[in-house]
This record gives structure tokens, sequence and C-alpha cells, in this order.
């Protein structure tokens, strides 16, 4: 058992009951329901106006018009985003602009949620409820609260699909659990001076490796901690990962198209450290709202959609392939339209979107939460499931080796030709040039589709 480690788990009919959670002490107001829940926007700057560990702050239209130098920003910047209404002067109506945008992404949301087949809008929608399903399980076996569990996988989501995630997420973990007392050996040690980045520079120094030599993974900081596990994870555990069912089940490998097993890969070693705290956070909720999910929406929201997946409190984890889907093009993380949503930066000279420490707000991700939640209504679902189920029809329409080639263009060009004012021909004429919706991947692995 880990030091500080707690027992809960919560079901969907717990959140919904609202049933406390025990050493769970934050209650958000307008989040009652959710003790284990946090602010998806957390404003920091001394002269905010909000208490993110008090009051429960999403990320939404409202708090992005509360700034309106911000608010001008954000639309001139994506009003010239391919098929958008370009070249607004001084005096143009933003709240028009706004709506004609907003319109244009809920077209876009709508025609794939739409067109996808019965088992993606069956079991594609419940990718949160499998998520849940992994964090309580995982609680269990390591006895501790799902909000820690949750934390931990959130941490380590940035740039990851669920697949790597969840694996990256057993593995800390494991780790964490079970190699308390395992000093850092020299094969470990040897594997970490191996580590390069992209350009093959090395990614950790002496001194880092340094003060790992001879101690067990007990004694170390949290920070030194983050590098043990990735260093014993790549000297001692094979790299392959799973293909999770949208329920949470483990379905056998991942595979390239080749047909050989896929590697799991790192992010960042603050990644793992935070995983790491919300491990020996004992499920403190304001420590995990406070130090561990950072400033970002994506993050935050994912962690309450993974915790509380029936929530009402309408949290969008709006990422790569939210945004992709809102504007109906082939988008990747380092896309200018996906850093400008997660607030992350861009290439050098990029134009970046505007944050506010005051409100909170990072980036342009309210103008992908407002849409999302509004077409949700819609059809009578969840958020959360409505983006589950545009989730799986983008990567579909445009799967990551079709976003590497040249006909990716084609797509801008055609948002071009026609405009905002043609979505519908526009959205046509790119289903066609992709010969429709592939189904998701982990389809083969069920026998028959849900009724």
């Amino acid at each position: 058992m880990l030091a500080g480690g707690l027992s809960d788990m919560i079901t969907p009919a717990e959140a919904g009951s609202g049933s406390f959670l025990r050493g769970v002490v934050n209650k958000l107001s307008g989040a009652e329901k959710y003790p284990g829940a946090v602010s998806t926007r957390f404003p920091d700057a001394a002269r905010r106006t909000e208490d993110p560990l008090a009051t429960y702050l999403q990320p939404n239209m409202a708090a992005l018009r509360a700034d309106p130098k911000n608010y001008e920003k954000v639309l001139r910047i994506m009003a010239d985003y391919p098929g958008m209404p370009a070249g607004l002067s001084a005096s143009a109506d933003l709240p028009a602009v706004e709506q004609q945008i907003s319109d244009f992404m809920k077209g876009n949301l709508r025609s794939i949620y739409q067109a996808q087949p019965d088992v993606a809008r069956g079991l594609g929608s419940k990718w949160y409820e499998g998520a849940n399903r992994i964090a309580r399980e995982k609680a269990g076996e390591f006895d501790l609260s799902t909000p820690s569990t949750a934390a931990v996988y959130a941490a380590l989501s940035p740039q990851k699909d669920w697949f790597m995630n969840v694996s990256l997420g057993d593995r800390v973990l494991d780790i964490m659990a079970n190699q308390q007392r395992k000093v850092a050996d020299s094969e470990m040690l040897k594997t970490g001076r191996n580590l390069v980045n992209a350009k093959g520079v090395r990614i950790l120094e002496d001194a880092d490796l340094n003060a790992l030599k001879g101690r067990q993974l007990r004694s170390l900081s949290p920070e030194d901690q983050a590098t043990f596990v990735r260093l014993f994870d790549e000297t001692y555990n094979p790299r392959g990962y799973d293909v999770i069912g949208p329920t949470g089940e483990r379905l056998g490998p991942k595979l390239t198209k080749e047909g050989a097993p896929g590697g799991v890969a790192w992010g960042t070693f603050d990644q793992i450290e935070n995983a790491i705290k919300a491990i020996r956070s004992g499920g403190d909720v304001n420590q995990i709202s406070s130090d561990i999910l950072g400033g970002r929406h994506k993050v935050r929201s994912f962690y309450n959609n993974i915790l509380y997946p029936n929530a009402t409190l309408g949290d969008v984890t709006s990422d790569t392939h939210n945004v992709a889907a809102s504007l109906f093009r082939p988008l990747s993380g380092n896309s200018p339209e996906v850093t400008h949503n997660l607030a992350s930066g861009g290439a050098k000279g990029a134009i970046n979107m505007p944050s506010s420490a005051i409100t909170g707000v990072q980036g342009s991700y309210p103008m992908f939460v407002d849409p999302m939640q509004q077409v949700a209504a819609e059809f009578g679902v969840l958020p959360r499931s409505a983006q589950s189920v545009t989730w799986e029809g983008i990567r579909g329409l445009f799967p990551p080796e079709f976003k590497r080639s040249s006909q990716a263009d084609q797509i801008e060009q055609i948002w071009r030709e026609q405009g905002i004012k043609n979505a519908d021909e526009a959205r046509r004429q790119i289903v066609n040039l992709r010969g429709g919706y592939r189904p998701p991947e982990w389809v083969p692995f069920y026998q028959e589709a849900p009724r």
C-alpha cells in the first residue's frame, strides 16, 4: 500500500447523488454534487475577482467576453482561419462575428455526429465512462482515491492518444507502488545517459543522474522520482501498449500499420512529476487543483470528465481532435488552431492567442466549449458524450497518415474556396475526397455492435 493512499472509489451513481468522499474536504460552490471536481478555469493573478478553489469556474464564452480586449483579439485571429470571415474592421460587430463562427463550428460538429454509425454513437459515446472505470479499478488495486488516479491519467494526457495515456498512467502507478525500495542501478543510469531529444541532444544532465545514484525510489523528491520512474520503465518494461475499448476494456496490443507492436513514448518529466504528486496527494482535491493539474483548461476538464462522467457541469475536453472536428480540418498538435485553443504557444514568430491570469481564460478554448455544449443539448446528450462521438468521427475522416500527406492541403483549399457560407458543400466535397468515414479501430474487437 502506498503511504497516504485511500480506498474510496466513485461510481457514476455516487457522483450523481452527491456522495461525499472520505478525505475530500473541497466543495466548490456550483459543483456541490461533485466534491472531487475542480474549476476548469483557474485565475491566479493577485487582482483576480474569482477564487477557483471556492467557486466552480468554467472557460466559457461569458468568461472570455468579460475581457473585451482579449475577446476581440481571439475573434480577429480566428477570423483568418480557412473558410472564416476574414478582414474584420475596427468597427466590426464582434458578437455577430462570434455567432457566425459558432454557427459554423456547430454545423461541423452536428454533421460529424449525425454521420456516425450506431456503433460510434453507442459504444463510442462511452469513452469517459470507460476512463472512469479504469481510474476506479486502479484506485482499488493500489489503495488510492479515485481523484488521485484520475489526476494521474489527466496529468499525463497532453499530446497523447488515450491508449498510450492509459499505459503511461498504469506504468507510473505500478512503479510507484512496487518499486519503492528499488535502487537506481547502472543499467538505469545508462538508459538516462542515452536519452536524447529529436535533435540528438541529451535530455538528462550528469547532475540529474548523480542525484539518483545508490538511492531508493522512496527516498527521492517527486522531481527525482519522475526521472527514476522513466528510467526504470525504459530499462525494464516492454514498450508495447494496449488498445482500450470505449467502456474500459483492454482489447489487445496496439499494432502499427505493418503489424508490429506499437511503442509507448513518454511526455515531459514535469508531467510524470505531477502524476507522482497526484499519487502522493492522498486525494486532496485542493492540492490536485492548485498544484498538479496546472492552469490549462484541457487537462482540468479531462480530469473532471474522468472523475464524473455523468456530471451535469458541462465540461468539454477540447483537445486536438475536438478543434479538428469543430473546424472540419486535418489538424495536428502543432497546428496553429490547436496551439491557439490550448494556449500552448507556437513556433518562433507565430501569432499566439492571448490569455489572462485575471480571468483564467487561456487562448481560444471558450470558442470551442460553447458550440459543443449547444450541439450536445440538441441531441439530448452530455457534452462529453457528443465530444466522444465527434472525436471518433474526425479521427476516422483524418487519420494520422493523412495529416502528413500532400492531400491534406486540399482540405484547406476547399474551405478557402467555399467559405463559411457554403459549409454544407465544403463538407460534402471533403467527405467525398476522403471516401467517407473510417470505422473506429476498436470495432473489430467487438462481436457485435450495440443495439
